[in-house]
């Protein structure tokens, strides 16, 4: 089966078929072009530069375009009525779109999508659902935080994504229709 120019999930929570050397899953990797039978990204860097959208309504927490590890650009946004974050890796946070301390709203443009740090992948979103941001060695929020191998520490710390994506498309119907939450390029 192949999809052109509609958003796939391509990488699943806790997915194992995802590389094992970068451990579990933690969210939703989003692509535009994929071939699910050669699973693969077919179009290469076609999504690189696109806009995402916020899930929900709140607060920007954290924004680097430098977040460590493979990351690159990471935007980490506290969703107060649903008692969780949404992070948004690999982005490209070329514009001031977003600052720490806005409000944003759902269906809000807050980011572009970018390929990680060093161009390491092929351009696609990732989103996840921290239930809590753990603290580094002095005590701060690492934003960045990533289970790695540990299964458990995946599970206690992110939330299925589709377990959130009903609560969000009650909240904001209009704007959740298939993937239209994660790109205003389809709409």
């Amino acid at each position: 089966m192949r999809s052109e120019g509609k958003p796939q999930i391509t990488a699943v929570y806790a997915d194992r078929t995802y590389p094992t050397h970068l451990g579990y899953h933690t969210g939703w990797d989003c692509n535009y072009y994929y071939d699910w039978v050669k699973r693969k990204n077919i179009a290469g860097d076609g999504d690189l530069g696109l806009p995402f959208l916020a899930v929900a309504d709140g607060e920007v927490k954290y924004i680097s375009n430098h977040a460590g590890g493979l990351w690159g650009g990471l935007i980490v946004i506290w969703h107060e009525q649903y008692g969780i974050y949404s992070r948004y890796g690999h982005d490209l946070l070329e514009q001031d779109l977003i600052k720490v301390g806005d409000r944003v709203t759902a269906g809000q443009e807050i980011g572009r999508i970018g390929k990680g740090e060093r161009g390491t992948f092929l351009a696609h979103l990732h989103i996840d659902f921290p239930r809590q941001i753990p603290g580094d060695e002095r005590g701060a929020p690492f934003y960045a935080f990533w289970p790695g191998r540990n299964r458990d520490m995946c599970r206690t710390f992110f939330v299925d994504p589709s377990k959130l994506y009903q609560k969000f498309r009650a909240a904001t119907p209009d704007m959740h229709d298939e993937m239209r939450l994660f790109t205003s390029a389809y709409r």
